[in-house]
């Protein structure tokens, strides 16, 4: 007499050696980088053979990190005698095996190749992950201030370029500046004065000669003066790497937004392809809230306000969130502002990097 375990072993393993003989009676399919080795972000070109040519043909490819592309039959596959060619770009390094598997020319295909992602040189920037020159909620005004020190014995020259909010900024709007040995240079409202950009945006500081120190201020401008909270550069080091993750604490949310706090959380990518993010909620006594999931264009500044929102109406008087990123070699940085709802007064918490 047969279990019904051994039945079910017994299909599973029929099934398994059907799946292989169809793929063994699949005709081979060729995959051609246009380069190899390639860096991250480059955009690399798979030939591949024989092509997707007649109605009903199509190709899914797997680039190994997670991602995959289906390549379709189209009315302009036909016009150029066969499509021929998809695109990937990694985000990060390693050695990856490419998979295909369809139809082509109405025949089953598949086939396989590998590609290898050089180590990209080493961000040197030093990211201010939040600054601004907008209005905000309940009447408050926000303003940023950069301050640059050359701690060095000779002249510093540097970059600093603008991240702006909700956009892709793989060519940002850069300005140039020199400072002299041990001196430092004050740009107050630094979106404004310097970049005529009116919004939230992010910065990336780079030295080209010499180091600099940084710090930012972040605050509100009232008649009687300001208040505001202190961001800190941050450097590739404390950046939020894919396989590791980030923990944001001490955040708190009342949706009355009459008392108690809000919570504002912020992203900035510092990676050169779309990476997929992923922030989870939960209570001070770990129970959990609900998990939001996006995407962040290349080197893309994000926030969300009243961020508790996304997956809870309830006041949530102490909680806590992880961040991390499901994109092979992604690399991004979060952080928090915790607002309190009646006087617009915001403290800055950095994300901290889980062992």
């Amino acid at each position: 007499m047969i279990t019904p375990n051994l039945a079910r072993i017994a299909l599973a393993a029929a099934l398994a050696a059907s799946t292989a003989a169809l793929l063994n009676a699949a005709d081979p399919l060729s995959i051609s980088p246009n380069r190899n080795p390639v860096v991250p972000g480059e955009v690399v070109t798979f030939t591949f053979s024989p092509p997707v040519v007649f109605s009903g043909d199509a190709i899914t490819f797997n680039f190994g990190d997670g991602t995959e592309s289906t390549v379709s039959y189209s009315v302009g596959c036909a016009v150029i005698g066969g499509c021929v060619e998809v695109t990937h770009a990694y985000a990060g390094p390693g050695e990856f095996t490419v998979r295909g598997e369809g139809t082509a020319r109405g025949v089953a295909v598949a086939g396989s190749t590998t590609i290898t992602v050089s180590v990209a040189p080493p961000d040197q920037g030093r990211y201010i992950l939040t600054a601004a020159h907008l209005p905000g909620f309940g009447g408050t005004f926000w303003r940023t201030d950069l301050e640059v020190h050359n701690p060095g014995t000779v002249t510093a020259s540097y970059i600093i370029e603008l991240l702006a909010r909700n956009q892709g900024n793989p060519d940002p709007p850069r300005a140039s500046f020199t400072l002299s040995e041990g001196r430092s240079a004050t740009y107050p409202d630094i979106l404004q004065s310097v970049f005529s950009f009116s919004g939230a945006a992010a910065l990336r500081i780079t030295p080209i000669e010499g180091d600099v120190l940084l710090a930012s201020r972040t605050f509100n401008q009232t008649p009687n003066g300001t208040y505001g909270q202190f961001v800190p550069a941050h450097t590739a080091a404390q950046a939020i790497v894919s396989g590791k993750a980030g923990r944001l604490i001490q955040l708190s949310h009342d949706p009355s937004l009459a008392t108690g706090f809000r919570t504002n959380i912020g992203f900035v990518s510092a990676s050169v392809v779309p990476i997929d993010v992923e922030i989870r909620f939960a209570t001070a006594i770990s129970r959990h809230l609900g998990t939001h999931t996006f995407q962040l264009k290349p080197y893309e500044f994000k926030q969300f306000d009243k961020a508790f929102e996304l997956v809870t109406r309830e006041v949530v008087t102490s909680g806590y969130a992880t961040v991390r990123t499901t994109t092979t070699g992604g690399v991004f940085f979060a952080y928090a502002s915790v607002v309190d709802n009646r006087t617009g007064d915001p403290v800055f918490v950095p994300a901290a990097l889980l062992p």
